[in-house]
């Protein structure tokens, strides 16, 4: 099951997914509010979603709720406002928005990063305490700076 907030406008990734896994079901959620029964996936995938959430807290109860005992929640956490991505921002990002006519990119960002890495990594180290925690970084592995890694990517298995 694949899930976004709004689906329309992402029709040629979707029929991408479709084409190459004829079994993937595309469905309109709300991660905070998912209508999805408890215990009933055995893998759970978010990247780059914590960030942007007005209750990232209740997103991950609601998250553990739906996986299964033994199942897996892998969620990939920016490493925002973290040195080296705000550097890669100033020089990749914001200059390719600027190019499509996005002149305040800082702004969007302060609009829609709601949370920062070190807020919703407290947040996952106490709604998991009970579970497998297993955190790799990114670009620059077993280094947990998070001034210095563009990701924080979580593996928790739910015990």
């Amino acid at each position: 099951l694949a899930t976004d907030l709004h689906i329309r406008g992402l029709e040629e990734g979707l029929n991408q997914v479709r084409d190459r896994f004829s079994n993937v079901r595309v469905q309109e959620m709300d991660a905070q509010n998912p209508n999805i029964e408890k215990a009933s996936f055995d893998l759970l995938i978010a990247t780059c979603l914590l960030i942007h959430l007005n209750d990232p807290e209740k997103a991950l109860n609601e998250w553990r709720n739906m996986a299964k005992q033994g199942g897996e929640l892998v969620i990939y956490v920016p490493c925002d406002p973290g040195l080296l991505i705000r550097v890669s921002r100033n020089l990749i990002v914001r200059t390719k928005n600027r190019k499509h006519g996005c002149e305040d990119y800082e702004l969007i960002c302060a609009r829609e990063h709601k949370s920062s890495l070190h807020v919703l990594d407290r947040y996952i180290k106490n709604i998991f305490n009970a579970d497998s925690i297993k955190i790799s970084t990114w670009p620059i592995p077993k280094l947990y700076l998070w001034n210095l890694n563009l990701a924080y990517i979580y593996t928790i298995k739910k015990l």
